[in-house]
């Protein structure tokens, strides 16, 4: 992207939304399907004996713990790393820039770390941990560390 280039906001939302739309109507298409041959796994019937087991199964608590821990950071990450790239002094285009290349690498440490869980047995937490890890120290980064230009 040249730093002349300049699109608005709504003109990439609308070219990221719009590219991803068919992708989702195939989706919509195969759960049709499934749904109409009645061979899915979804049922309509709230069951308050499954409710309950929920909260009170540890594995479920953790997993709860585990997952809300890891929204705060990534939030900060996600929501105001482009306000604070841009109140560092940088232009809007770079900032969309610098942007651009943390969500790429957010896209990529997702499919790596789907691969790893689904293909080596009992994966799952150590992956989540050091996705955690990872995102509390960009956090931490982004907050405490002085910008160097």
């Amino acid at each position: 992207m040249s730093p002349n280039t300049t699109s608005e906001c709504w003109e990439v939302l609308t070219d990221i939304l719009g590219g991803i739309t068919p992708l989702w109507a195939l989706r919509v298409i195969a759960d049709r399907r499934v749904s109409a041959n009645e061979t899915g796994v979804k049922t309509k019937v709230f069951n308050k004996q499954e409710a309950l087991t929920g909260f009170i199964d540890p594995k479920a608590i953790l997993l709860f713990i585990s997952a809300f821990a890891a929204a705060i950071p990534n939030a900060v990450v996600n929501s105001f790393s482009t306000i604070i790239v841009l109140v560092m002094g940088f232009s809007t285009t770079k900032t969309r820039e610098l942007k651009s290349v943390g969500d790429a690498l957010q896209i990529i440490a997702l499919l790596i770390s789907g691969t790893i869980t689904l293909n080596v047995p009992n994966s799952r937490l150590p992956t989540a941990t050091a996705a955690n890890i990872l995102c509390t120290t960009a956090a931490a980064c982004i907050a405490y560390l002085r910008h160097v230009r």
